[in-house]
Order: C-alpha cells, then sequence, then structure tokens
C-alpha cells in the first residue's frame, strides 16, 4: 500500500485508490503517516486537529475517527496501534511519498555523474503534488509541523539545477530558475545560480540586471547587501572571468586530496548526514563565519567513518582541496601538537617547508592566510580538547572544519560557535545493513533477520564491534551466525570474542580511553560495570561508590566528556553494554570481592528503603515483614502521593529488576528478596506478570536461604498471585498452599486473611467455585473482626465477583457496592477501577447497559492510577454496554482497544474482547469478517 501526505492525503492499493473518510479522518492518518512507527499522543493530535478545543470533549471523538481508519486499513494489512497514551501508524516510511522524497534525494548524494544526478533529483521532486496534507491542514497547521519541508523542496531542486548546470545544461534551467527568482526574489543561492546560468547562456547584460534588482529589493526591503558569494558572482561577470564558463579537462589546478578512501559498506546515519548538511548550509559565505562541525562521541562508534564519508559527499564544494591530519588524541602515542599539526597541513597545501614558522602563533596566522581565499575542506580527526584544535581553524568563511573525538569539546561550541553532533548507535535496521553489506546476502539469507540482529543487540549496535564480528564471519567461512551468537551470550566472554586475528579492536579502543582516567574516575566507571545498564541518577552512583554526591559530580562529569558514560538527561546517567562489560572486567581485575559486594549492596539497601517508602502510599494486600539493612540512608525519602509513588517506580522498574537478578548472582540473599518485595505492589497494579513471577520466584529462594521463613511466606503468596493474575490457576494454589505452610506457627491473623483470600481467588477462577466461596467468607470474616476497612474491601470485592461468575446478580451486587463504598470512604483509590469493573460486569449481566456505560466509563476513567488490566477489563465492558443501547460501531472501537491493551499486558482475558469482535463479525486485526 502507498501513502501520499505532499498534496492531498491519498492512498491507494495495487494502483487503486483507497478510500479513507472525511477530512478530518484524512487529516489524522496524515498526521500519523508524518512519523510512521511513532506514537503521537492524543492530546497532541487533539491540539492538531481542533486547536483550541477541549481534550476531554475531543477523546471520543478521536477514538471514532481512529476506529474507522482501522476499519478501512486493515484489510490492507495497515495497523493503527494504540500504546502510551496515543496511537502510532506500522508502516515502512518508503510507502510514504514524504519519506520516500527525503531517501530518494539522501540517495543522490551517492550519485557522481551530474546528469544521473539531475534526473535523480527531478524524480524525487516529481513526488510532491502540492502543499503538505492539501485539502484537509490549514495553512497554520502546515507550518506547525512542515516549517523545514518547503525549505528541504527548494534546496533539493537548486541541487538539481547545479547538477545540470554541471552537465552543461545551462540553457535548459534558465526558465526554472526565472520561475524560482521570481517566487523567492531574495533566496540569494537561487539568484546565484539564475545568473551563473545567464552568463553561460552568453546573457551577461541580463545576469548584471538580475544581481541589481536583487540587490535593491535586500537593502529597500531588509537594509543589507547581497551576501559575499552573489558580489563576487557579481565583480566575477563584470570582469569576464573565464573560469565561469563550463570547466575543461585538465583546467582545475591541483590542489590536495588527503581524504581516505570512503568505508567500504557505509550504511545509514542518515540523520546524522542530514544535520551536517544543515550546518553547512546554514553557515559559511552566507553568515560570513567558517563552518566548524564536531563529531564526538564513545570509541568505536564510527566517528571517523562518519566525517570521512561526509566529507567526500561534499568535496565538491571545495574545490582547493580537502586536508586531513590525525591529531591522535587517544592512544598509545601522545597527542600531536598543534605546531606539528601545522607544520602538516602548510605542507599539504603547497607551503615550502623553508616558510613554515617554527612559533605556532605565526604557523597558526601563516596557516589562516593561505586559505583566506580558498575553498578547503579540513578534517582533523581524533582531536584531545578544543586547546588543541583551536590554532588550526582557518578563519576563511569558505572553508569547512570537520573534527571527531572521543571527548566532548565544548569550548568550541561556545567560544567558536562550532555544530556539535553526537550520533547514537546504529538502529535495528542499519546494524542490519551492515552485517548484510559485510557477510553478504546470500549467509545473511540463511542466517536470517531475527538472528543478525540478535547479534547486534549483543554488540550493543556499536558500529566497530558489529564490524568486528561480522569479519570473524567473513573470516572464518565455517562459523556461522548463530555459533557466533552462541559464543558472545556468554557476557563474561563477549568481549574476548570481538577479536580478529589476534587485534581485540573492541577491548583495546575501551582500554586507551579508560588508562587515560584518573583513578578516582576510574573506579566510579569500574564500579558502574557492576550494576544496572539502565539510567542511574547521581544519588545512585554516590551510594554505589559510597561518597558524597559532591564528590562524585567531577568523576561523573569527567566520564560524560569522555563519552564513556551517556548523559541520559534530567540527572540521569547510562553505561553502554560493551562499556559496562569492560568496566566490570576491571573491577573483577582491580577490586577486592568483598569491595565488589559491598558497592552492589549499598545500592541495593538504597533502593530497597525508596520502594519500601513508594509503596507505603499503596494500601497493601499482603502483609509486611521486618527489613534490616546494613547501609541505612541518612534520611529515609518519603512519596506524598500514590502519582509520585506510581511515578518512581515507572522511573526505577529497570534498576529494581536489574539488581534483583545482580543481588541473586552475587549470592546477596537479604538484598534479593527484599528488592522483590518492595516493587511487588506496583508489578501488581500494573499487571507486569513476567517481571512479577520472576522477581518473587528468585526472591523465595532468596528468603529460604537467608532463613527468614516470614519472607519465604511473603514471596511465595506473591508468586501464587503472579501465576493467577496469568490464569494458571494449578501453579497458584500450589504456591499460595506453599505460603500458607511457610512461617505457620508464627503467622499473624491478617497473614491468615491474605492466605484466605488469595486462595479462594486462586480457586474461584479455577472454577472450584464452592472452595472458592468458602475461604473468601473466612476471609472477610478475618477483616471484619480486625476492622481492616482495606482488607474488607478486597474481600468482598472478590467474593463479588465469584457471584457474578455463578449468576448469583443481586447478591453480587450487594457485595460490590458495599465495597465500593468502603473504597470511596476510606480513599482506597486502587480499588476503585476493578470495582467498577466488576460491577459494570454485574449491571452487563443484568442487561442493565446504560449503568454498564456508566461504570465502565468510571473505570477507564482512573487509568491514570496505572492499573492496566482494570482499563483493558473497563474498556471491553464499555464495548459491551455500547453495543446493547445499540452502538456496535462505537463498541468495536472499544473492544479493539481493549484486545491491544490485554496483548500488550498478556492478560488471559483477551479471548473475550476477540469473542466480542468476532461475534460483530470483525476480525481482531480489523476489518469484516
Amino acid at each position: 500500500m502507498e501513502f501520499q501526505v505532499l498534496g492531498d492525503v491519498a492512498a491507494s492499493h495495487q494502483g487503486n485508490p483507497v478510500e479513507l473518510g472525511r477530512r478530518q479522518e484524512r487529516c489524522l492518518l496524515g498526521l500519523l503517516l508524518l512519523e510512521p512507527g511513532r506514537v503521537l499522543l492524543t492530546d497532541r493530535l487533539i491540539e492538531l486537529l481542533w486547536q483550541a478545543a477541549d481534550a476531554a470533549e475531543r477523546r471520543a471523538t478521536l477514538h471514532t475517527y481512529v476506529a474507522r481508519l482501522r476499519r478501512r486499513l486493515a484489510p490492507y494489512g495497515v495497523r493503527i496501534v494504540t500504546r502510551g497514551g496515543g496511537y502510532l501508524i506500522d508502516v515502512d516510511p518508503a510507502t510514504v511519498d514524504l519519506h520516500r522524497f527525503t531517501a530518494e534525494v539522501e540517495r543522490t548524494r551517492t550519485i557522481a555523474e551530474p546528469a544521473l544526478r539531475a534526473q535523480a533529483l527531478a524524480a524525487a521532486l516529481d513526488l510532491w503534488r502540492g502543499p503538505l496534507l492539501a485539502g484537509v491542514a490549514d495553512e497554520t497547521m502546515r507550518q506547525r509541523l512542515g516549517r523545514d519541508l518547503e525549505e528541504r523542496r527548494l534546496a533539493a531542486f537548486e541541487r538539481r539545477v547545479e547538477a545540470e548546470l554541471a552537465a552543461g545544461e545551462h540553457l535548459r534551467v534558465v526558465g526554472l530558475l526565472a520561475d524560482l527568482v521570481r517566487e523567492f526574489p531574495t533566496r540569494e543561492h537561487g539568484i546565484e545560480l539564475f545568473m551563473l546560468a545567464l552568463s553561460r547562456a552568453g546573457r551577461r547584460t541580463e545576469a548584471l540586471e538580475v544581481y541589481r534588482t536583487a540587490r535593491r529589493t535586500l537593502v529597500e526591503e531588509f537594509g543589507v547587501e547581497p551576501g559575499q558569494d552573489l558580489q563576487r558572482l557579481h565583480q566575477r561577470i563584470l570582469a569576464d572571468d573565464p573560469d565561469l564558463t563550463l570547466p575543461t579537462p585538465g583546467s582545475t589546478p591541483a590542489a590536495p586530496r588527503h581524504l581516505p578512501r570512503d568505508v567500504p559498506g557505509f550504511v545509514g546515519r542518515v540523520a546524522e548526514l542530514v544535520a551536517l548538511d544543515d550546518a553547512l548550509d546554514d553557515g559559511g559565505p552566507s553568515r560570513g563565519v567558517a563552518t566548524i562541525c564536531t563529531i564526538g562521541g564513545i570509541g568505536g562508534l564510527g566517528k571517523t567513518a562518519l566525517a570521512v564519508h561526509w566529507a567526500h559527499r561534499v568535496a565538491s564544494r571545495y574545490p582547493d582541496g580537502q586536508v586531513l591530519v590525525n591529531l591522535r588524541g587517544h592512544g598509545t602515542d601522545a597527542p600531536t601538537r598543534p605546531i606539528d599539526a601545522l607544520g602538516q597541513l602548510l605542507r599539504g597545501l603547497s607551503v615550502p617547508p623553508g616558510r613554515i614558522p617554527v612559533d605556532v602563533d605565526e604557523a597558526s596566522a601563516l596557516y589562516r592566510s593561505t586559505l583566506a581565499d580558498r575553498r578547503v575542506l579540513v578534517v582533523l580527526d581524533n582531536a584531545a580538547s578544543s586547546e588543541q584544535v583551536r590554532p588550526l581553524l582557518p578563519a576563511s568563511a569558505h572553508c569547512l572544519t570537520v573534527i571527531t573525538s572521543r571527548n566532548r569539546l565544548d569550548g568550541l561550541v561556545a567560544h567558536e560557535g562550532a555544530r556539535s553532533l553526537r550520533p547514537g548507535l546504529l538502529s535495528d535496521d542499519e546494524a542490519y545493513q551492515l552485517v548484510v553489506t559485510m557477510i553478504g546476502a546470500d549467509r545473511a539469507a540463511t542466517a536470517g533477520r531475527d538472528q543478525i540482529v540478535r547479534l547486534a543487540a549483543l554488540c550493543g549496535n556499536l558500529p566497530l564491534a558489529l564490524r568486528v564480528a561480522a569479519a570473524r564471519v567473513v573470516v572464518d567461512e565455517r562459523l556461522t551466525v548463530p555459533e557466533l551468537l552462541r559464543e558472545l551470550t556468554n557476557a563474561r566472554e563477549r568481549l574476548s570474542g570481538l577479536v580478529v586475528e589476534g587485534d581485540a579492536a573492541v577491548r583495546g579502543v575501551f582500554a586507551v580511553s579508560y588508562h587515560a582516567l584518573s583513578a578516582a574516575s576510574a573506579r566510579v566507571f569500574r564500579l558502574l560495570g557492576l550494576v544496572p545498564n539502565t539510567a542511574l541518577s547521581t544519588a545512585a552512583v554516590a551510594v554505589l561508590a559510597g561518597q558524597p554526591e559532591g564528590q562524585l559530580r567531577d568523576h561523573i562529569a569527567d566520564l560524560v566528556d569522555r563519552h564513556l558514560l551517556d548523559d541520559a538527561g534530567t540527572g540521569r546517567y547510562q553505561m553502554h553494554d560493551l562499556l559496562r562489560l569492560y568496566g566490570a572486567e576491571r573491577a573483577e581485575a582491580e577490586d577486592s570481592e568483598p569491595d565488589r559486594r559491598r558497592a552492589v549492596g549499598r545500592l541495593a539497601d538504597a533502593y530497597v528503603q525508596q520502594g519500601v517508602a513508594a509503596q507505603a502510599v499503596f494500601h497493601r494486600v499482603r502483609a509486611t515483614v521486618p527489613m534490616r539493612f546494613e547501609h541505612p540512608l541518612a534520611q529515609p525519602p518519603g512519596f506524598d502521593s500514590i502519582d509520585a509513588a506510581s511515578e518512581w517506580f515507572q522511573v526505577e522498574g529497570g534498576n529494581l529488576l536489574a539488581l534483583v537478578r545482580i543481588c541473586d548472582g552475587l549470592g546477596l540473599a537479604r538484598e534479593t528478596w527484599q528488592l522483590a518485595d518492595c516493587q511487588y505492589p506496583f508489578l501488581v497494579r500494573t499487571h507486569a506478570l513476567p517481571t512479577l513471577r520472576e522477581t518473587q520466584e528468585l526472591g523465595v529462594t532468596a528468603a529460604r536461604l537467608d532463613g527468614r521463613p516470614d519472607a519465604e511466606r511473603l514471596m511465595a503468596n506473591g508468586l501464587g498471585v503472579g501465576y493467577a493474575l496469568g490464569r494458571d490457576f494449578d501453579q497458584a494454589i500450589q504456591w499460595m498452599k506453599h505460603a500458607a505452610q511457610a512461617n505457620a506457627e508464627h503467622s499473624s491473623p491478617r497473614d491468615e486473611v491474605v492466605s484466605q483470600m488469595s486462595i479462594g481467588n486462586a480457586y474461584g477462577q479455577k472454577g472450584d467455585w464452592a472452595e472458592a466461596e468458602e475461604q473468601l467468607r473466612l476471609a472477610i470474616a478475618g477483616a471484619r473482626r480486625l476492622d481492616d476497612t482495606f482488607m474488607l474491601c478486597v474481600c468482598l470485592s472478590n467474593l463479588g465477583w465469584l457471584y457474578t461468575e455463578q449468576g448469583r446478580a443481586q447478591e453480587s451486587l450487594a457485595l460490590l457496592e458495599e465495597a465500593l463504598r468502603i473504597a470511596v470512604e476510606h480513599d482506597i483509590r486502587q480499588q476503585i477501577p476493578p470495582l467498577e469493573v466488576h460491577l459494570a460486569h454485574q449491571n452487563a449481566n443484568l442487561s442493565r447497559y446504560a449503568a454498564t456505560v456508566r461504570h465502565a466509563r468510571a473505570a477507564v476513567a482512573h487509568r491514570h492510577l496505572g492499573d492496566r488490566l482494570s482499563t483493558a477489563r473497563g474498556l471491553y465492558w464499555l464495548g459491551v454496554g455500547l453495543d446493547g443501547l445499540g452502538g456496535t460501531a462505537e463498541a468495536i472501537g472499544y473492544w479493539r482497544e481493549s484486545l491491544e491493551l490485554m496483548t500488550e499486558i498478556g492478560s488471559g482475558d483477551a479471548e473475550y474482547p476477540v469473542a466480542a469482535l468476532a461475534r460483530a463479525g470483525h476480525h481482531p486485526q480489523g476489518g469484516p469478517l
């Protein structure tokens, strides 16, 4: 299927147009197609579609539009997915004309022949059938969404004309340029091209008149003179400069060509190349300042490859030469001195050695003078610092300087106006293409895309590691990708596996950066290798190191500056996977085992104390057990709301899970079960079943090893709940009975209530209603004796659900309404969504569809509390209620959303919306049966 957003929004399948519906629905589709595969938040979509409209009033309408688009597109395999509070469209960007235009323009940069390049650019420009989202968006929306698109189109048009001129087609483009200058009378590059085309066509007088008109417009309307490039061309035309005619073979003066060959198999980096192009277009002669671009990042990221590849692409714009010097800022040798680098550069620019001063300031002045009237591209590779680079910077606005470094060169940004680019890791698609390019399409097809993407993940999508891994497959024809995968899966041996012909490329690159650290920074780096590879706060790093935050900030900044640690924003830091493995290697070699265990224990204790404080704002279904800490925090944390606690768990969830695994691997039993316990309530609320089961199972074993039967009871019951939520009721009952027997002689009355309720729920879900009712009635009686309103609310709700399943409508309603009253009166907010779901369910059973809709909407309205299962169930019952009231079309949309959410969280209840959709005559994936 193909989509068009350049012009009116349209779609076609195998050449036949597809009906897309009303204007607003087509506009919504266009908005999603602008960023395929990326979530657009509901509030953002509502703001764009209705501008000042109240978001709350438009959500249902937006949902209806999405449902209609899904119905229209589903037969063609196109999905609109609900995710993360918004929607995304799952299509290949290559099927959208806008993204195809961008890719085609980018591809033309690799076409050396001007005539072929011009043809390819003309074909890309033909994709523009009109303004962005014409017919569905107003000018205000187009300005907000595509402010740069018109500029990209014009830039592509000018590049096409440049190619035509280079191919000698000046007569053909004169008319095109006349139209361009008429529409954009102050666009200086277009004016320059028009003047050049007229001059080459023998229309010198007209070319000079174009300049006079343009200058008058610029002066009268904006009070500025034309730029230097335009003025220089004017002077050359006045002087009948013979160089303005088409170049002939051998007429170009000799110029240095020092760039190494382009990287074979260079793939991806489209965004980075566009950013570099933008920096080049924004600077230079038009602004009267020299363009400087820095490319920074971790060793092995491909900074030099990117710089060289881009330099080859833009080299034609610098006819007076391209020079390169390796500044050796990171290696076993000392960095190149500025005076030595200047000597290399000046000799490359044909300055006789005898004329090169020995004083760095004098040599730098001669270097700037030599470049004053030249168009030269300078590549400064592997820089150590801003101070090393400054004497090597040309002053001419006609020169371009590209600098690579493992260190941040913020000084050049602040004082020299450099553009800073920090490339990320390769995407999965880019990594796949890199491996395919190296090992060949046949071996890649044998391995399969999934295997290659897994290999990329083990290499951390780091270009150097990927090239080494792929090279091993190329060198050893007997080595297959699956075999290499098995070898690299062992984290302890992974760096040793990334070696070719004895060259420990990846480890060696890391070692150079590591050995340049101070002792204190190196210790922080090693300790970070021991802990989760998710974003850690400054406070967490300080706890890990056992030092005050104030002392750690300089060491963290040192690691960030050297790109050994990534600044993830908001005061959090993250380390690349392979760097973390290298850090762990160094820690094992340089730090004692007790020191490593103490560091991890400190961090685990800090997280447990924060987790306990966060879960304290939730009402706990299960009992608490005493915890102990070897490293208590000086100031215990506190959370003043469920929202704040939920946010903490969401941010730190990855660290909590990773720490459970790490502590289990280190034999830190106390820390393992305490970490498992402190995150239990949040995992249940968010229905994170795989994480819930894994942490509780590790917690059971750890509690037993720690000699804590009370904690073992807690962990076993939590594991049973995890299985029950996943509808594995036999396993659930087994673990819940295990919990009831553990620490039986020391259990509290509340422990007994929790066990009875949990076992009763599991029996009820299994279908053993008699046993379930007996256990739940015992739990309710116990909760009333204890005057525990929270437990009473939960137990009443569960028995009400059981009666609903049995068809005992009136008894169920009485219990559920009592439970809801208790939840509201005692502000037990997390129980309100499931109770509203139960009441919607029971009212649906009684065919009270208006009440069903009311309770279901109330459940969905509480989705901000994070109970995704109740939200998914509420959406299902909302559909049931609307269907009962005759609104089947709207119900289908809610059933689809329910199914998506249930599938996402792994709920066994997904069978219900599937069945409802089937009854309504619709496939679960969309479209009629």
